[in-house]
């Protein structure tokens, strides 16, 4: 038996039967779950960011330095000296403008070559030469080992905000109308 075109030609008629031609069958299951599928495209406004700087010292890691250190150091040995380094950590504040609240299942914040320069001293002698009579600043990008020397070295943090703490890490950020959180 062949089915007779009704009037809707996405639909055919089989012994008095409504059937769904494979096409409209196909966007009868695909239409209605986009249809329903709504993405809040609403995101919380980056109120403040802020680096916290600090200098910690660490025993030497590097093997020709450590060598060097136990045979030549003044006194000799690794465990007398220590060397800087330099601590960042980026704090992000998220505001939410909405008159409702918002959930997220987490968010991500890129801080891309913050506007910072550092110059060192060790008692009164700049750490580098080039610092001397008002030379260049150095960005965050060349105090990293593999790009001391780079002029044109960058530094991109990708922070991944969630709720929670040690405990109970990576739970959806909820910020009420109004509300501010710190990360």
């Amino acid at each position: 038996m062949k089915p007779n075109r009704a009037v809707n030609p996405s639909l055919a008629t089989f012994s008095g039967k409504k059937l769904l031609t494979g096409i409209a069958l196909l966007a009868a299951c695909h239409l209605p779950v986009q249809a329903q599928t709504q993405v809040d495209a609403r995101q919380p406004v980056i109120a403040r960011v802020q680096i916290v700087y600090s200098v910690v010292g660490h025993y030497c890691d590097m093997y020709d330095r450590i060598a060097h250190l136990n045979n030549r150091g003044v006194p000799p040995g690794n465990s007398n000296y220590i060397v800087p380094h330099l601590v960042y950590e980026p704090i992000v504040t998220l505001y939410n403008p909405y008159n409702t609240e918002l959930v997220l299942p987490r968010s991500r914040v890129r801080i891309a070559n913050p506007p910072v320069g550092f110059k060192f001293k060790k008692n009164a002698d700049y750490l580098r030469t080039d610092w001397k009579e008002g030379g260049p600043f150095h960005g965050l990008g060349r105090f990293s080992l593999n790009s001391v020397s780079s002029a044109s070295a960058t530094k991109t943090f990708t922070l991944l905000l969630t709720e929670g703490d040690s405990n109970t890490f990576g739970g959806s950020i909820v910020l009420q109308p109004g509300q501010c959180k710190v990360f």
